[in-house]
């Protein structure tokens, strides 16, 4: 019977130890939102833009993040491409507190679903936004994703309060953050070609 229990007791520390490490991992807030004015039917090549910051990251984690969104949009079928590609990639991380526009949308799968595939006929698009004022925390990776041709935003997504766990391996904290925001942007190149007869 004693064996019997501190079998029951090293298990639930086992179970205890999983649950806040998923917890750590989940204390932070993703969203993201999109211009109504993506032809996101014909992107297929990225490529990243440096931005300028007063405050730089880490060389080991900014190669980390890079190499993150590099994977991320492979697998979602974008090439990579020096020269002229479609989408240029920003990303930042801020490590104060900032107030930040979003826009309440559907989902963008669900949008692009249902978008013309002519170019012109989605530039005429005049749908109005519905923009909120987001709070948010200290730690915040913001990924855009611009037309290049366009020079505009088609996409952006976010996970705002790394820092506030109480995990502390940022390295970790922010790969993962990557990971999550891209779980938003659920397109992929050779769906969006089949849909637009372009495959």
């Amino acid at each position: 019977m004693k064996n019997k229990s501190i079998n029951l007791i090293a298990i639930l520390f086992v179970a205890t130890l999983f649950i806040t490490s998923c917890s750590n991992y989940n204390e932070y807030v993703t969203d993201s939102d999109y211009s109504y004015k993506g032809v996101f039917k014909k992107y297929k090549t990225f490529a990243f833009v440096d931005m300028y910051s007063e405050h730089p990251i880490d060389t080991t984690l900014e190669n980390m993040i890079r190499d993150e969104i590099f994977y991320r949009m492979n697998v979602r079928g974008y090439n990579y491409k020096d020269k002229n590609p479609n989408i240029l990639v920003f990303y930042k991380l801020y490590e104060e507190d900032f107030k930040y526009t979003g826009y309440n949308q559907p989902e963008l799968e669900y949008y692009v679903k249902y978008q013309p595939d002519d170019e012109e006929e989605i530039e005429k698009n005049d749908e109005a936004y519905d923009p909120i004022k987001i709070p948010l925390v200290r730690g915040t990776m913001l990924i855009q994703l611009m037309d290049r041709k366009k020079g505009a935003t088609i996409w952006q997504g976010y996970a705002s309060g790394l820092y506030a766990g109480t995990y502390t391996d940022n390295q970790k904290i922010v790969k993962n953050a990557v990971r999550s925001i891209f779980d938003r942007y659920r397109l992929f190149v050779e769906e969006q070609q089949r849909a637009s007869g372009t495959f």
